[in-house]
């Protein structure tokens, strides 16, 4: 999304909508091949090309819809992925955001207008979503999954994800200008990248920080597969039975 952001943002301005739109795809083909083209971030990047190119052709994205069709695509050309974790996680966190945020963000707002007003309410929300109530989404998606594969849950990482989110941005950006620079000029590349330094060192010495937390790991042992699909199946009936009963 930041990438993909950036790069309309950029282009549109440079060649126009339509020509900018082209330009920033193609983008983000490039920057997803220099990150590694891992399943997650192409399951990133195949979202945000259908997200631009339904822009262009009038159409609304429809997430669930976007999703489910990029795993079909991602399956067909390899079976295996089904199996890679980063796809599972890059996938159910996804899935998470669609379904969750927005009633998350709603809720909020609800409690919060109960002491201050609905406007003043709505401008606190936005932070607050941001980097609190969207990382409960994902993380609630992803927790059975993060409980089969590795047999624990982290508790500190709700409070160390608002910490880190932040600074992700500048992360991603200048250390991707200075990735594309040293493909052109090495040198440059390397000085550019002086500026995302204070970024990343804030980034892992976050981390470090909150890795020393005690009790902040919940061990499971071996769990089985049928107890996460027994979760993921509680999961989606609560979730669809209380879009109904709106």
């Amino acid at each position: 999304t930041i990438i993909a952001g950036l790069f309309v943002t950029l282009f549109g301005n440079l060649f126009g909508k339509r020509i900018g739109a082209i330009i920033a795809i193609l983008g983000i083909a490039l920057y997803t091949v220099f990150v590694g083209a891992d399943a997650a971030v192409v399951r990133a990047a195949l979202m945000g090309g259908i997200g631009l190119l339904g822009r262009q052709l009038g159409r609304r994205q429809d997430g669930i819809g976007s999703l489910l069709g990029v795993a079909l695509i991602m399956a067909y050309f390899n079976p295996m992925v089904l199996w890679d974790v980063g796809f599972q996680l890059s996938f159910a966190a996804t899935a998470g955001l669609i379904l969750y945020a927005q009633p998350l963000s709603d809720w909020f707002v609800r409690q919060a207008s109960r002491i201050t007003t609905e406007e003043r309410a709505q401008q606190i929300a936005g932070p607050i979503g941001e980097y609190i109530l969207f990382t409960l989404a994902a993380q609630f998606a992803t927790m059975p999954i993060m409980m089969y594969h590795f047999g624990q849950i982290s508790l500190v990482s709700f409070i160390a994800n608002p910490f880190i989110l932040p600074v992700q941005p500048a992360v991603m950006i200048i250390g991707g200008i200075a990735l594309i620079a040293s493909l052109i000029f090495f040198p440059l590349g390397k000085l550019l990248a002086i500026f995302a330094l204070p970024f990343t060192t804030y980034t892992i010495r976050t981390v470090e920080f909150f890795d020393k937390f005690p009790h902040s790991i919940i061990v499971l042992g071996d769990m089985k597969l049928a107890i996460v699909l027994l979760i993921y199946a509680v999961m989606l009936i609560w979730t669809f039975a209380s879009f109904r009963l709106k």
